[in-house]
């Protein structure tokens, strides 16, 4: 018989909000369940369409307790024509597509035989109860399962946060094994789409887009097909402080670097509610684009490969990273190394009437150009000088670290890139109209909220 692993426990038991940093990098899904005595009391207790098992994308969690164990839960290699056996065992039907969001066999295109499973890439708000009064937590079941087949299988991926890399260098979109051509879909490249309708429900329930707004599901295309006065948004950029309509300051950041949100990889939207929450919650201002240029540099997200001949060309998506300019006094924040797949987030709306409650720029598939990613005010901009010397003497009085910042946005429940009728700093009482919700987050709540966006070590007892 199996017998799980001290790991495999471990999982079972952790709270659901835990679950996305066990296994950082990999593809996961997760399936509520009740609580059981044992392991194997919970495998035997599942229905027949749930998974039953905890498999690593290259071996299994479970691992054999003597030699005469059953074959029919040992992880198979799968093929292009069928599920793999483990998922014939488990789901009762070899061939059975009842259930889409489930389990969904995708091909990539560098390796015709992968079985890619129809898994969910990162945690949303959904998880968090809008209501911290329930503090109740329902146990999970994790399996992450993922093989390929041996010929042309990909490199590994580059361990280079999006939106954050160093100073001066172009930042890597891919790592390609040495040698080995560069293959027709990389990091940066679009993949198709995985928002399903219970996702924009929540987005109209929690007031990040309105009701005078219409959205469309993608279908099977891989790159958006746009319909007449169609944009494109992506539900990673929700989920980090973006909102519709979008805030003057977000548009007019795009229009003067000539940006679309595809070229802003989900890490890059969250620098973005962080500068914005400092600006309106701590100096009291609206934020501008020369107080960002002061603070924050623009680099270019390029394909790499030994055989791509330089300059080598912008990725498709994520092409524009944010990253702290030389010499900068703004608080250092670090973005999620496992938000890669942001761009696997996208969909369509559209105003349905004369009103532009969207306010993005026309949809334009191509690359950046680069327009004034050059620009520094300096000390040239006597505002921008005013408040480095007030953020100076600010951290010097108070000990505000990054922390604060991040548990600005996330605890008021607004949100910074959406078009707001007043500032933060001039928010009040639980009915304030820029909030998405009048319900108060816990403590606990705002900690699980600001590790589903960003990397933090902020305790559950903050002050």
């Amino acid at each position: 018989m199996w017998r799980p692993t001290n790991r495999t426990v471990a999982a079972q038991r952790l709270p659901a909000h835990y679950l996305s940093f066990l296994l950082k990098g990999e593809r996961f899904l997760l399936l509520p369940f009740s609580a059981f005595t044992t392991p194997s009391r919970a495998l035997s207790s599942l229905p027949p369409c749930a998974f039953a098992a905890a498999v690593r994308r290259q071996g299994s969690f479970l691992r054999r307790s003597s030699s005469t164990t059953s074959s029919s839960f040992a992880p198979q290699r799968p093929s292009a024509a069928s599920p793999p056996l483990l998922l014939r065992v488990l789901l009762g039907d070899p061939r059975s597509s009842s259930s889409p969001n489930l389990v969904g066999d995708r091909e990539s295109a560098a390796s015709p035989a992968t079985v890619d499973l129809n898994i969910s890439r990162h945690l949303s708000e959904d998880y968090l109860s809008e209501s911290s009064a329930s503090n109740s937590r329902s146990e999970t079941l994790l399996i992450s399962f993922k093989e390929q087949t041996s010929a042309g299988q990909m490199g590994s991926s580059s361990n280079i946060p999006d939106g954050a890399t160093g100073r001066g260098k172009e930042a890597s979109s891919s790592g390609q094994g040495s040698g080995a051509n560069p293959a027709p879909i990389t990091r940066g490249a679009w993949k198709g789409s995985d928002v399903t309708q219970p996702k924009i429900d929540w987005l109209y329930h929690s007031r990040r887009i309105p009701a005078q707004v219409s959205c469309r599901l993608p279908r099977d295309e891989v790159e958006p097909v746009l319909e007449p006065g169609e944009s494109v948004v992506f539900l990673a950029h929700f989920e980090r402080g973006f909102g519709l309509p979008a805030s003057n300051f977000f548009r007019e950041f795009l229009d003067f670097y000539q940006l679309q949100p595809h070229h802003l990889p989900g890490n890059a939207i969250f620098y973005l509610s962080c500068y914005v929450s400092f600006m309106e919650g701590y100096i009291g201002l609206l934020p501008t684009k020369e107080a960002f240029a002061r603070f924050f540099s623009l680099l270019i997200n390029s394909v790499q490969g030994k055989d791509i001949p330089k300059p080598k060309p912008p990725v498709q998506c994520g092409s524009c990273i944010i990253g702290s300019r030389q010499g900068s006094p703004f608080f250092k924040f670090s973005g999620l190394e496992s938000c890669r797949a942001w761009q696997e987030t996208f969909f369509y709306v559209k105003n349905k009437g004369a009103t532009d409650l969207i306010n993005l720029p026309a949809y334009n598939p191509g690359t950046p150009t680069k327009a004034n990613w050059s620009f520094n005010p300096g000390n040239n901009h006597i505002e921008t000088n005013r408040i480095v010397r007030f953020m100076e003497q600010l951290m010097k009085d108070t000990n505000i670290c990054s922390d604060d910042i991040i548990r600005t946005f996330i605890s008021r429940r607004v949100l910074p890139l959406q078009r707001r009728s007043h500032k933060i700093s001039q928010m009040c009482g639980p009915r304030d109209p820029t909030k998405i919700t009048g319900l108060p987050l816990s403590k606990e709540d705002v900690v699980l909220k600001a590790r589903q966006i960003c990397q933090t070590d902020m305790p559950m007892d903050w002050e």
